[in-house]
């Protein structure tokens, strides 16, 4: 494969693992009751416990991503793993808003910005 396919897989990867992980817990937190705290984690183990299999292949998405990403930028892991939190802070934002009606405050969205900024950097600058 060559690098632009190499970049792409990273990318689509990363966007949909980043997506399905923060939807689940998002979907979990607003869900789950918090009226008793035992009752809770016994709420939460049976949720995670149902959606094993949608988590481990989404895991694997995850290694897949990184390592295709590891060598279409010059085996440098930097690169994936910032595309990674680049993705973790755009889609934690979106859903944040969509779940939570939550708008980020002025230093989490200026750190959200240094972060996706960080990530197209180590991507263009070689």
């Amino acid at each position: 494969m060559n690098t632009t396919g190499m970049i792409l897989v990273t990318v689509i990867g990363m966007g949909l693992a980043v997506l399905t992980f923060t939807i689940i817990n998002y979907y979990q937190v607003r869900h789950i009751e918090d009226e008793d705290a035992g009752k809770s984690i016994k709420a939460i183990l049976i949720y995670q416990t149902k959606l094993l299999p949608v988590l481990i292949a989404f895991s694997m998405v995850v290694a897949i991503s990184f390592n295709f990403g590891k060598r279409a930028f010059a085996d440098r892991v930097w690169v994936p793993a910032l595309v990674y939190f680049a993705f973790e802070v755009i889609i934690a934002a979106i859903c944040a808003y969509y779940f939570f009606r939550e708008v980020p405050s002025k230093g989490t969205l200026v750190g959200s910005i240094l972060c996706v900024a960080g990530a197209v950097l180590a991507m263009v600058w070689k």
